[in-house]
């Protein structure tokens, strides 16, 4: 009885050990996951900028406002929990931005552990760049 618990034990252990290695090679492989998003004030003048990361077309995962200088430029980490969740809910979101209290702007963008949207505002208007690794 003990040789097979000792068996069991040592396929859980082997199996524990494969399914870590398969989580870390891509990590080795392409490298540490890049921010969520980064803004630039390009103008001359200071900007207020709402974000707010939508996925599946409800649920808000993000949401925060920035007072930008000009010049200022802003990179927003992602989360140790958003690193969990993006591979489960898809790859699809939707970045609502509002500059200076305008009509929102809202984009589809793709939202994974290595891609990441670059929000520049350039003669008062946001554009949405975007960037894989």
């Amino acid at each position: 009885m003990k040789h097979e618990n000792r068996d069991i034990y040592i396929a859980g252990l082997v199996v524990l050990i494969l399914i870590s290695f398969l989580m870390t090679v891509p990590f080795l492989l392409v490298g540490p996951p890049v921010p969520l998003y980064s803004i630039q004030n390009g103008d001359s003048i200071n900007h207020t900028i709402n974000i707010e990361i939508i996925i599946l077309n409800k649920i808000p995962i993000h949401k925060n406002e920035y007072h930008l200088t000009p010049m200022e430029e802003v990179v927003k980490d992602k989360s140790m929990l958003s690193l969990l969740y993006l591979p489960l809910i898809g790859d699809k979101c939707t970045i609502k931005t509002t500059l200076d209290s305008n009509p929102s702007e809202i984009r589809e963008v793709t939202l994974g552990i290595w891609e990441m949207p670059h929000i520049s505002i350039i003669n008062s208007t946001i554009n949405i760049a975007y960037s894989v690794v």
